[in-house]
């Protein structure tokens, strides 16, 4: 497969209908209108979020920006091949270069151009499934369609009760649990 090839994926998701249904014990129906909508905007936040689609295992051509150095760091954390290099369009050869599973990649002699959109570099990376993830964006709807408007706490008399989860929001539980798959920044 060429650098040419595939420019773009489309992403599935990890939560369906169906398994929002599941997990409200029926208070959610699997055709409420709103559950597509909800789902996908979860999951393009975490996304979002952790810098980069984490699950599934997708082969995806990226355009990098050069960064002048030996080494650059992919938007995965989790490769498992790199099948294509070119920096300005010139094809680098795999013994040319290096990559490891947490996303580095490095020339083995000279370094990237400090250009934007200068590396193009085909990879094989995410996780085959992400039970925590989904978790995460089931719990996510779930909290946003118990709590439309955003409320936190509501009181009758003595009476009140009050949630740690409203609208589309990370909880620092939820950030907790997935930063070992969020892009690191090194700036």
């Amino acid at each position: 497969m060429s650098l040419s090839d595939r420019a773009g994926v489309a992403v599935p998701l990890l939560v369906t209908p169906e398994v929002i249904a599941e997990a409200s014990g029926g208070a959610v129906h699997a055709a409420d209108p709103r559950l597509p909508v909800l789902i996908d905007g979860a999951t393009n936040a975490l996304r979002a979020w952790l810098g980069w689609h984490v699950a599934p295992v997708i082969t995806e051509v990226m355009t990098l920006d050069g960064n002048g150095h030996t080494t650059m760091q992919l938007p995965s954390t989790h490769v498992l091949s790199v099948d294509a290099l070119a920096i300005n369009g010139q094809t680098i050869q795999p013994h040319l270069y290096g990559w490891s599973q947490a996303g580095m990649i490095e020339l083995y002699s000279g370094a990237f151009p400090e250009r934007f959109r200068s590396v193009r570099v085909m990879v094989k990376h995410g996780y085959p499934s992400l039970p925590a993830f989904a978790s995460i964006v089931t719990n996510t709807v779930l909290g946003a369609m118990s709590s439309p408007m955003g409320a936190t706490r509501e009181q009758a008399g003595e009476l009140s009760i009050a949630w740690e989860r409203n609208g589309l929001q990370l909880t620092s539980k939820d950030k907790e649990t997935l930063a070992p798959y969020k892009i690191q920044s090194w700036t």
